[in-house]
């Protein structure tokens, strides 16, 4: 590569502007896109209204709250870069065009009013005959449209709901979408896109293209979205589509049902389409495959991972590599994985299965360590030869001697034992042949419930490690203490009560930050059981608390990742004997979910289905997003072992069949306090309880819990460390969490050279936002101390091969640009991978 010599300082400024520009730089542990920080980022420079309920709404008002505009176009003429406007409830008839763009870090933000209900209504509104929303963003950049509902979409058949065209760093997100006759949410030739947490539903109502349409475009997201109910689709119709050149992009978290056509597309059409991750998603009952592949007019598709989702129930195969679009075409594609996918039931009628294997132009084609369980006639067929085809670790169960029908390498053969199949929960039973028997090779990370892979001695087959349990910590807790907590007792969760001070949340936060463990935060107030929410004899007064809360929104908004959940009550349906109605919960919290959607509420029940029998304390969606639950069985009155166990599974079944969207949490007894009714259970008491529990697969969170509020959870420790036998009551927190809990977080490879700084021939020169590397660098690697060997990698490239610590390469070839390093450390249990974007400008 010819050498550009010298660049002054003003020079690389600039150019670092100019790439900045673009928001491409990211560090990934996981080497997938990052989302550029700014576009978490909310900054209003002016806030506006617009209230066609107020009776002095104009469009020539200033638009202040009690002035406020009339419509939202409106607003869509007028705001800048910085600017908010919050649309407040009412039904408004119009299309919206934004006619100006936000800046970096600035975005503008269209925001229906939080707790109204906003509906942008296109029944009466003929669009044109062409590609465009009734919400239509062409050409801009840096806008965010929230929390508003578009609905009666389109005359002709390529109307969409939200349609973006040509644009980048745009947010779509929590909107509620109908009856579109194209598209619900429409992304063509644009770039740095999130589509989050939207409703989707009778999209593509007899219109072209998809529910959710990615075309031609680049460092996308498409995460927490509900796609379902689809309309007939003659001419399109799938759930969501990646199609058409798009590429560095990632499709995860989305549920995707009732879908006319296939739930999950990749299709290159006739452009390169590249570097695609699919991951954790939930597609069941579509009247086509659940996932497929494709290049229907020969465009390459090449490097794209489906991992961690669940397919079942749907008519024809769970997924398909396929050749469709005629023999006209060559569909060539390369590096595909599937792989830890669970394929269920699958197949209706005269024809279907699980996996599919038809396009004798792919090339490059791994599936591993999926199960594949009593679909209709293949289990996995491989109707064409291809070139690398890779069948491997995958579990069997229903295999039909079918056609084309394999096994392929080291499977195994058996029922999986999921806990409820017929109500979607296959999170494996204790006994399941999945488990330890898949392979580590490219194996993902974790799991679909985010557990670390592998928990014990093997990775398991499937979307799911055994057991479930994702939180395993303590209860009452100091900051102090959160170290001794991640580092002896491997827990990563804990639960801590603070001031509604932002000061301490943010040391507190920070604090579990460096030590890898998540939070639930007790506000301490003067409100119901010493929260800051206040019940006036009508209405919530959250105001002591607001402060706290509206941080911990900005705080998870912006990515932060140790805040699991704030405490919303504690024995709400008990509350010293005056206890408060499943009505008065909802109200509390829609009250709080207005300042922080996004920041997770925890409700100590105590129990569940006990609740759920009386009319006036019944358990239903909108009470809390996580459910604490205990029964202390030692000592007291309230029960014993088996009636706790017995708890775990009643309220477990009562979340099922209710289909409520709540986390199941359970606190194990160990009181610490003396002149309770309860007593500390001896050590072996808790490994056999303890052991138990965990065994139920049932649970989202485990908590050691003493009661009485020692001063903290290593004092109460101390204090009884031992019971009456000598028995170590440590030990036996350590041991289950080494039995039932991950550790390979203990593994790891980190790329520690170069970093956010300027580097000039392999020296430090001053920090930076980004690693800018002049002249060649040593590229420095921190492992853990069974790590084996490291490959160094760039663009994906191996460069060499290090054996023996400190593990370091010197990169002194020649280059300009942005360039990605990676690299891979090896032991016996798997691999573990880091990644960097750097610029190099020699």
């Amino acid at each position: 590569m010819r050498s550009i010599g010298y660049i002054s300082p003003l020079v690389i400024f600039l150019f670092i502007v100019m790439i900045l520009s673009g928001g491409v730089m990211n560090h990934a542990t996981d080497g997938c896109f990052q989302r550029d920080n700014s576009l978490s980022l909310h900054h209003s420079d002016s806030i506006y209204y617009v209230d066609q309920n107020n009776p002095n709404a104009s469009d020539s008002n200033p638009g202040t709250e009690d002035l406020p505009w009339l419509t939202i176009q409106k607003a869509a003429d007028t705001l800048e870069a910085g600017d908010t406007v919050y649309i407040k409830e009412g039904v408004y008839n119009e299309q919206v065009i934004p006619k100006n763009s936000g800046e970096p870090g600035q975005y503008i933000s269209y925001i229906g009013y939080p707790g109204d209900k906003v509906v942008i209504n296109g029944r009466d509104i003929v669009l044109p005959d062409d590609l465009i929303g009734l919400f239509y963003i062409s050409d801009e950049s840096y806008i965010r449209v929230s929390n508003v509902n578009i609905t009666n979409v389109g005359h002709y058949i390529d109307n969409a709901g939200i349609l973006v065209y040509n644009s980048h760093h745009i947010i779509i997100d929590d909107n509620y979408i109908y009856n579109t006759t194209s598209s619900g949410i429409g992304i063509w030739e644009s770039s740095d896109i999130i589509v989050e947490g939207n409703k989707v539903i009778l999209a593509c109502n007899d219109g072209e293209e998809e529910c959710i349409t990615i075309s031609a475009t680049s460092n996308f997201e498409v995460r927490n979205n509900d796609v379902y109910n689809s309309g007939p689709g003659t001419l399109g119709g799938e759930g969501i589509d990646v199609k058409e050149g798009s590429h560095d992009g990632r499709v995860h978290g989305n549920k995707v049902y009732n879908i006319n056509r296939v739930g999950i597309y990749i299709d290159a059409w006739d452009k390169h389409t590249y570097n695609v991750d699919v991951y954790q998603n939930i597609v069941y009952n579509c009247r086509d495959y659940g996932f497929a592949v494709a290049s229907e007019r020969g465009g390459l598709l090449e490097d794209v991972r489906i991992y961690n989702n669940i397919v079942y129930g749907n008519s024809v195969c769970g997924i398909g590599v396929t050749s469709w679009g005629g023999v006209v075409f060559r569909h060539p594609m390369q590096d595909i994985e599937i792989i830890n996918n669970i394929f269920y039931d699958n197949g209706r009628g005269d024809w279907g299965g699980g996996v599919s294997i038809e396009n004798g132009d792919a090339e490059d084609v791994i599936i591993r360590n999926n199960i594949c369980s009593q679909n209709l006639l293949f289990q996995i067929q491989v109707e064409v030869d291809i070139p690398s085809l890779k069948v491997d670790h995958n579990l069997i169960d229903g295999y039909r001697g079918y056609d084309d029908e394999i096994y392929g390498d080291d499977y195994v053969e058996g029922d999986p034992l999921f806990i409820n199949p017929i109500k979607g929960d296959f999170h494996l039973m204790k006994g399941s042949p999945a488990i330890d028997n898949g392979s580590s090779i490219a194996a993902p990370i974790d799991d679909f419930d985010g557990n670390y892979r592998p928990h014990m001695k093997g990775y398991d087959i499937g979307a799911f490690e055994y057991p479930r349990t994702r939180y395993y910590g303590v209860d009452t807790i100091d900051r102090e203490d959160f170290s001794f907590l991640k580092n002896y007792f491997k827990g990563n969760v804990a639960g801590v009560a603070l001031e509604c001070n932002i000061e301490k949340w943010e040391n507190t936060l920070r604090e579990a930050e460096k030590n890898d463990i998540k939070l639930i935060i007790w506000p301490i107030g003067h409100g119901h059981q010493y929260t800051p929410w206040k019940w006036n004899g009508t209405d919530w007064d959250i105001s002591e608390g607001l402060e706290v809360l509206e941080y911990a929104e900005n705080y998870v908004t912006n990515g932060g990742k140790a805040l699991l959940a704030i405490l919303m009550s504690h024995e709400p349906f008990w509350n010293d004997g005056n206890p408060f109605t499943t009505d008065q919960m909802k109200q509390l919290y829609s009250k709080l979910k207005k300042f922080a959607p996004h920041v997770k509420l925890y409700v100590a029940f105590g129990c569940l289905s006990c609740f759920d029998e009386n009319p006036n304390t019944r358990i239903e969606n909108g009470i809390a997003d996580i459910a604490g639950i205990w029964l202390h069985c030692f000592g007291g009155m309230e029960g014993n072992i088996e009636d706790a166990l017995e708890r775990i599974d009643r309220d477990y079944e009562l979340i099922e069949k209710k289909n409520l969207d709540m986390q199941l949490f359970f606190a194990i007894q160990t009181f610490g306090i003396k002149g309770t009714k309860y007593r500390m259970p001896s050590a072996s008491e808790m490994l056999e309880f303890g052991t138990m529990v965990f065994e139920k697969n049932k649970l989202d969170g485990i908590f050691w819990y003493p009661w009485g509020n020692p001063a903290s959870y290593t004092e109460w420790l101390k204090k009884d460390r031992y019971d009456e036998n000598g028995n170590d009551r440590w030990s036996i927190v350590r041991y289950l969490s080494d039995v039932y809990m991950n550790h390979s977080e203990s593994l790891y490879v980190d790329i520690v050279k170069p970093s956010n700084n300027v580097y000039f021939m392999d020296n430090e020169l001053m920090s930076f936002s980004y690693p800018l590397i002049i002249g060649g660098i040593t590229i420095m690697v921190d492992v853990s101390d069974n790590i084996d060997k490291v490959e160094f990698y760039i663009d994906n490239n191996l460069r060499y091969t290090d054996n023996n610590p400190p593990f370091s390469w010197f990169w002194s070839e020649q280059s300009f640009g942005i360039h990605n390093i990676k690299v891979l450390g090896y032991n016996q249990s798997g691999v573990y991978m880091d990644t960097l974007n750097v610029i190099r400008m020699t």
